[in-house]
């Protein structure tokens, strides 16, 4: 499968027109008809809103993996992210105290978007 076949696909079970898409990513009809038929390739931001819109990754779209879901995990636990990288801010690596310091100030900063 090629990119455009992906995006017919895509779009078909989602039950939308190209008139559809086009109008939800707010691009012409025949540019997006250029995708699904490879006349036009899309750029990287394209991909990336075509991702968001399909709920699917970049990867899959870009032909990279056959399994168009998201992986929920990947995104799902931040705690994780920061306990297993290096961080670094503006060139320098953080201390393990300055981590934990960012860790609480995004603790926060999460509680309250949440309530």
């Amino acid at each position: 499968m090629n990119i455009g076949e992906r995006l017919k696909y895509l779009r078909n079970k989602q039950k939308w027109t190209m008139k559809d898409i086009s109008s939800k990513l707010g691009i012409r009809d025949s540019t997006y008809s250029g995708y699904e038929t490879n006349y036009r390739k899309p750029d990287a931001e394209m991909i990336c809103k075509l991702a968001d819109l399909h709920n699917t990754t970049t990867d899959y779209i870009l032909c990279k993996t056959d399994d168009p879901t998201l992986d929920k995990t990947t995104s799902s636990n931040i705690k994780d992210f920061f306990d297993n990288q290096k961080l670094h801010w503006d060139g320098k690596e953080l201390s393990e105290d300055d981590v934990e310091s960012l860790k609480d100030l995004l603790e926060v900063a999460v509680k309250r978007m949440l309530k």
